[in-house]
């Protein structure tokens, strides 16, 4: 099941998201409990704008995180009701204020919350925030696609740059920034 998770991550990478999708189906079918073949299998399907089964993985990966809890469920239906109704913004809105009134304390997942909504200027000052609390998640900087739109911005890259990355490739990419590591 890991070799079959990683066997479909380059194609996220590549933003080949049908075959990655393929692949990582094969990695939750050989172990259904898997929170990152769930989690990263949601993504593709986010990035293939197939949001009523990203929903379902990003449950999924809930489920086998913390075993199920009423809330999620409670929270993933309000999910699906803002997407069936008004479509994945209000989906992605829906999403940041449940965050919000939990209070969230991670700048990354919010900020990565505010980039899908289309709002940057949002999205990187949290994500400087992450930057100063040393948030594990900054080297996703390099792969999530919700960056995209955000990857020719000076203020992005000198962000990619204090995290440790002297360059950022073109998207679709072709090949992951090398970290600027010091002679």
């Amino acid at each position: 099941m890991i070799t079959q998770t990683h066997l479909g991550t380059p194609y996220y990478v590549e933003r080949n998201f049908p075959r990655a999708i393929k692949e990582l189906e094969k990695a939750v079918r050989l172990e259904s409990r898997a929170y990152l073949a769930h989690e990263l299998l949601a993504r593709a399907y986010e990035g293939n704008k197939q949001y009523e089964k990203a929903l379902d993985e990003m449950e999924a990966a809930q489920h086998a995180l913390n075993g199920g809890a009423t809330n999620t469920e409670r929270s993933f239906k309000v999910y699906r009701s803002a997407l069936v109704d008004k479509g994945p913004q209000t989906m992605w809105q829906a999403m940041l204020d449940d965050a919000n009134q939990s209070r969230s304390s991670d700048h990354y997942y919010l900020a990565s919350l505010h980039a899908r909504l289309g709002e940057f200027d949002a999205a990187l000052s949290l994500l400087e925030r992450a930057r100063k609390d040393h948030d594990n998640n900054m080297t996703m900087l390099l792969f999530e696609h919700w960056w995209d739109p955000m990857r020719d911005s000076p203020r992005f890259k000198e962000l990619l740059a204090e995290v440790g990355y002297s360059r950022v490739s073109n998207v679709p990419h072709s090949s992951v920034p090398e970290p600027n590591i010091p002679k």
